[in-house]
């Protein structure tokens, strides 16, 4: 298994420079997102454009 970690902040961007190359059928991706990402989609439909062949499960990380 291996195992990419990387965030997202307003202030900032994306923590990487570009996303990993791990796109394939069997590339699982998680994305944590707070409430914000409910205004501001494009952190998110980024994500989804670098792996359209993964698996991508959101959940959010607040109550």
């Amino acid at each position: 298994m291996h195992v990419e970690t990387f965030c997202y902040t307003s202030a900032n961007g994306w923590s990487v420079p570009q996303f990993p190359d791990l796109d394939s059928e069997q590339t699982f991706v998680v994305i944590f997102f707070g409430t914000s990402f409910v205004q501001n989609t494009q952190p998110v439909e980024e994500v989804m454009k670098a792996y359209p062949k993964s698996i991508i499960m959101g959940c959010s990380s607040c109550l």
